[in-house]
């Protein structure tokens, strides 16, 4: 009899871990007995709840509304009734007449009940955290569905991975800077067509300086990452994959490459390669995968920067001061 309420638990307890973002991504942290526990725990927590919901305060409040109305929103008022009667009155069971059977009945109710109760949960919880409908993607921007996903990892990157958590930044950032772009080039056609309308005068040049001023384009942020053998990739990081089952470091990375190139024996990065992707629209083909215990170290890099340090240090390199170097990056 115990083992109708022991297994509902463990049941319920890892539909949960496996559903819920901030227990999802830890998972491949539990081994062996420490998962059945990690999931035991989630499980009693959530039978208990469960049991206290549907047995005794909806039960209540349906006694109230009775009272008030003369409807009863369940028979009994209590969920666990109704289905220890179903399971009663079905043919597939057979029951012993010498044996009272109503205590496994209720304890059966109850697991079946919290089983469904929490299936039904976590089919929510993955339509709203990880469903790619518009249906799902808009339900989890007005919750915030996604922003609590999102910190969920970075809170266990930043413990656990700094590498990771890097790459995790900026991949979240180029989002943004993305989807920004694409509105400020959005509200520049409109300008355009204002100007060849006549709506905008031509001739006030101030004003459509400062238009355009307004409308500025985002530098983004990409990663730069350095390997052993001293080559580098720059580019956007698309989606980490999953922890693997000893950490929650990858075995590879995934980058949308704009430049490579490598690093001279003075550290200082040199050019070579130039990758003609649309950052913005990129395909899985388009992305090259690194071998994690190559990367010797993940930074941000902007061009904008690269290119006014690089200038002002080629502008020191001739006329140097006593005691300085040239500027690296």
């Amino acid at each position: 009899m115990i083992g109708l309420l022991l297994f509902p638990i463990l049941i319920c307890g890892y539909l949960m871990i496996t559903s819920w973002p901030s227990e999802r991504i830890r998972i491949s942290l539990y081994h062996g007995w420490s998962l059945y526990i990690r999931a035991a725990a989630h499980g009693t927590l959530i039978v208990t709840v469960i049991f206290v919901t549907f047995g005794s305060i909806l039960p209540a409040v349906g006694l109230y509304i009775g009272e008030l109305t003369g409807w009863r929103v369940l028979p009994d008022t209590n969920i666990f009734t109704w289905v220890s009667r179903l399971i009663e009155n079905t043919p597939v069971l057979r029951l012993d007449a010498d044996k009272n059977p109503y205590p496994a009945l209720d304890i059966a109710s109850i697991s079946i009940t919290a089983i469904f109760i929490t299936w039904v949960a976590t089919k929510l919880i993955n339509f709203v955290f990880y469903g790619n409908t518009k249906l799902s993607k808009a339900i989890s921007r007005s919750v915030g569905a996604k922003r609590y996903a999102d910190n969920c990892i970075e809170n266990l990157y930043t413990t656990k991975s700094p590498i990771e958590h890097q790459l995790f930044l900026i991949m979240r950032q180029g989002a943004v800077d993305i989807l920004y772009n694409d509105y400020i080039a959005e509200e520049r056609r409109e300008v355009y067509n204002a100007i060849v309308e006549g709506e905008i005068p031509r001739k006030n040049k101030d004003e459509m300086k400062e238009i355009f001023e307004a409308l500025r384009y985002r530098e983004l942020n990409y990663a730069l990452v350095t390997l052993e053998n001293g080559k580098f990739y720059i580019g956007l990081p698309t989606v980490l994959p999953d922890p693997d089952e000893e950490s929650v470091t990858s075995s590879s990375i995934r980058l949308i490459p704009v430049m490579s190139g490598y690093r001279n024996e003075k550290q200082i990065l040199v050019f070579t390669t130039e990758y003609d992707f649309d950052v913005g629209a990129t395909q899985a083909h388009d992305c090259i995968s690194i071998p994690r215990d190559k990367i010797l170290t993940v930074s941000g890099f902007r061009f904008g920067t690269h290119d006014r340090i690089k200038l002002r240090s080629e502008s020191h390199g001739g006329r140097q001061c006593k005691g300085k170097k040239p500027l690296k990056t």
